[in-house]
């Protein structure tokens, strides 16, 4: 994917204090995680939505700022800190990448097509695995990984090794694992309700009789 750009500023690492101020001014305070060093940032709230707010954790970002230390690094989403109560942002962590150094992300899986167990009315299908560990460079991280489900009949399994991942990007997750099964619809989910209907009607007849 590509990555997307996201300004930023440097600022000094004040403490607390100095963060509910950057907040009180409609500004979020984080750090980049880089090669064993730890920088203070800060970007606004409107560049946050805008850029990263709707992003999945495997979404790369380029670093724009005119602080030579952060401009141009390549980074992905490590942490984003949230009020408990309003659910405001307070704090993001980030952490860099390089460009020629393969990195391992998670990434969702997205089923695609018509499965015929579903089709027919006959069954449903159960995914258990919602993302995938891969490994690539950077700027080769998937979106999504799509798993293509229009062969399953009712019993059929797909498993990670069946996903289709694009060129130099490895499974890393068990290739045994289970990702989506094709399950028989349960038979006679009404039946206890029939039965509970039943036995007011004999329970009435046998008022009735009384």
């Amino acid at each position: 994917m590509e990555p997307i750009q996201v300004p930023v500023q440097d600022r000094t690492a004040g403490g607390s204090s100095e963060a509910r101020q950057l907040r009180r001014q409609g500004v979020i305070p984080g750090i980049i995680y880089s090669d064993g060093q730890s920088l203070p940032f800060a970007m606004t709230e409107r560049d946050f939505k805008k850029h990263v707010q709707n992003q999945s954790h495997s979404q790369l970002f380029d670093l724009t700022s005119s602080s030579e230390s952060l401009n141009g690094k390549l980074a992905l989403v490590r942490d984003i800190q949230r009020e408990p109560l309003k659910g405001k942002i307070v704090h993001v962590d980030l952490f860099e990448v390089h460009a020629g150094n393969r990195i391992r992300v998670e990434i969702g899986i997205r089923l695609v097509g018509q499965a015929p167990a579903v089709t027919s009315g006959d069954g449903i299908l159960s995914q258990t695995m919602n993302e995938v560990e891969v490994e690539c460079l950077p700027r080769a991280i998937p979106s999504v990984i799509e798993l293509d489900v229009s062969g399953l009949q009712v019993g059929d399994v797909l498993h990670a090794s069946d996903l289709k991942l694009p060129d130099g990007v490895e499974l890393i997750s068990e290739p045994v694992r289970t990702v989506v099964t094709a399950v028989a619809k349960q038979v006679g989910a009404e039946e206890p309700a029939e039965a509970g209907v039943e036995a007011d009607e004999a329970e009435e007849s046998a008022e009735e009789s009384a």
